[in-house]
């Protein structure tokens, strides 16, 4: 497989030009305000350029959230507006650029195709459509034309890997099911929508999925209240008639609960549940994205159980036979404990704003020092909060 090696984010926002080279899980750590989401949001545009097309539609459906044109462009004290915004993507074969202008002057639907090219890094050959189009202010991109043209994996995989690309927020109230996803996909909305029907849809996977069987049954050792989960049709189980927008919703058996009081929906479940199941789900499902972020992964978690999440979630990414690619944000310094990130394939990552208030995303390896200082007992979420590994904010 051609997972992504490399992201480069040039003039969007606070990043005036990061290079990122990414594993398998990838996990984002740093104050609020020092560019995480806009690094993943960076993505979301280099995916909807790659899809061919930039505007609030594209972007939105992405978990982009759309913004003022003018606020898009990088725009540092003392510095000049550029000109352009720019992103490149390389797998171990293939190279993906294109400059973009969001023509704020005056506001247009699409944002201009500048510059895009789709090349072979071995000799820099170009993958061109019939049209040969290095087009000037043209408002739709070529990528995949060009990658279907070429018939080869490399420059195919790294496009549909692209083209996948979602940001994942999910909210209490949609998993619940209890309110609408206004970004509803398969087989999770952007908000956790869908969720009962994309775990009905995995338990049946498993009967034939090793994999889907491993992750459905590693769930219990994530929540041990839980006996049994299952979904079932709405009139099946006792919820408030207002509470479920869904045709069915999660049900769970509670071990400790007597025989006929036992069984509770995703109605009363805990926030807990029903995030972890998300992100089972998520990294689970046949259909899910190979290439996605999920915004705040660890919100709402009790702090052991975050650390064991994030150690299951490792070995599922690691274990994954599609070698799917997370992007992670976090501010819970406990998520760094259960990272192996001696494992090349998970990947830490420091999230700062310079003096000049340009973000740096730094990654953070597993040096002697650090090694040295686990020895002696301290937790990598002990030199976070410590401030030896960066992006605590200077409070």
């Amino acid at each position: 497989m051609y997972g992504i090696k490399e992201i480069i984010i040039e003039s969007f926002k606070s990043l005036e030009s990061v290079t990122v080279e990414l594993g398998l899980l990838n996990i984002f750590i740093g104050a609020n305000g020092s560019g995480k989401s806009n690094f993943l949001e960076g993505v979301g545009v280099l995916s909807a350029a790659v899809d061919g097309r930039v505007n609030d539609q594209t972007l939105l459906m992405r978990g982009v959230r759309p913004g003022t044109p003018q606020l898009y462009k990088s725009s540092f004290k003392n510095t000049d507006t550029p000109s352009c915004i720019a992103f490149t993507a390389k797998n171990t074969k293939t190279q993906y650029h294109v400059e973009l202008d969001n023509a704020d002057d005056p506001p247009k639907p699409n944002w201009l195709f500048l510059q895009e090219q789709l090349c072979s890094i071995a000799n820099n050959k170009e993958y061109q459509t019939q049209e040969k189009r290095n087009h000037i202010k043209s408002d739709r991109g070529f990528a995949v034309l060009r990658a279907e043209e070429s018939n080869k994996k490399p420059p195919l995989q790294l496009i549909r890997r692209l083209q996948d690309y979602r940001i994942y927020t999910p909210t209490t109230p949609v998993l619940r099911s209890m309110s609408t996803d206004t970004q509803p996909h398969r087989p999770l909305g952007l908000s956790g929508g869908r969720l009962p029907e994309a775990v009905h849809e995995l338990l049946l996977y498993q009967d034939s999925d090793s994999y889907a069987r491993q992750i459905t049954s590693d769930f219990f050792s994530l929540i041990s209240w839980a006996d049994e989960y299952s979904t079932v049709s709405v009139s099946k189980i006792p919820i408030p008639t207002f509470a479920s927008v869904s045709p069915r919703i999660l049900k769970f058996q509670d071990h400790f609960m007597a025989n006929e009081r036992n069984v509770v929906s995703g109605y009363d479940a805990s926030e807990g549940a029903m995030y972890v199941l998300f992100l089972a789900v998520l990294v689970a499902h046949p259909d899910s994205p190979t290439f996605c972020a999920i915004e705040n992964a660890d919100y709402g978690l009790n702090p052991r159980l975050v650390k064991k999440l994030f150690q299951q979630i490792s070995q599922w990414v690691i274990d994954s036979p599609v070698q799917k690619q997370l992007l992670i944000t976090t501010h819970n310094p406990i998520v760094l404990d259960g990272l192996p990130i001696q494992n090349d394939k998970i990947r830490l990552f420091v999230v700062n704003r310079t003096s000049k208030g340009k973000t740096a995303i730094k990654r953070i390896l597993p040096t002697e020092e650090i090694i040295d200082m686990g020895k002696k007992g301290h937790t990598l979420s002990e030199l976070w909060v410590m401030g030896l590994l960066g992006g605590v904010p200077d409070v």
